[in-house]
């Protein structure tokens, strides 16, 4: 099986949390990942916007998904969200992660959501160790 196809069937099983955010990867390349989330309420906070959780994990994920498009396991060891707009009325959400680096052994990403007007709902700084050589 191809990396980019073991990536996304891995991320989009039904297995684990990952499955509750209702991901689906649009893109993968080498150091990048775009995908999207398909909003229903068991996704909204009790102000009827998105799940600031919610968000975070999408971008976790999808940060984590682009560092092992090299071919490596990871973990995540540090990361910081700004929420810059609500996501309130919306019916999809789209994620993308940008390398910053690609080092030996730390992965560093700025992930960036929108919604389906291209408003930017929060930024991401993402960083992830790599544990060794991603088996599949």
């Amino acid at each position: 099986m191809e990396l980019y196809d073991f990536l996304k069937t891995r991320v989009q099983s039904e297995k684990g949390y990952i499955k509750y955010n209702h991901l689906t990867f649009t893109e993968l390349g080498k150091g990048r990942a775009k995908a999207e989330v398909a909003v229903d309420e068991d996704l909204l906070n009790p102000m009827g916007s998105v799940h600031g959780g919610c968000l975070f994990s999408v971008c976790d994920t999808v940060g984590g998904t682009a560092a092992m498009t090299h071919g490596a396991a990871v973990t995540t060891t540090m990361g910081t969200i700004s929420y810059l707009n609500p996501a309130i009325g919306c019916g999809r959400l789209y994620a993308e992660a940008v390398e910053l680096k690609a080092g030996k052994t730390l992965f560093r990403y700025d992930v960036f959501i929108r919604d389906e007007n291209g408003k930017l709902i929060c930024k991401a700084d993402m960083e992830y160790y790599v544990l060794g050589k991603l088996e599949y």
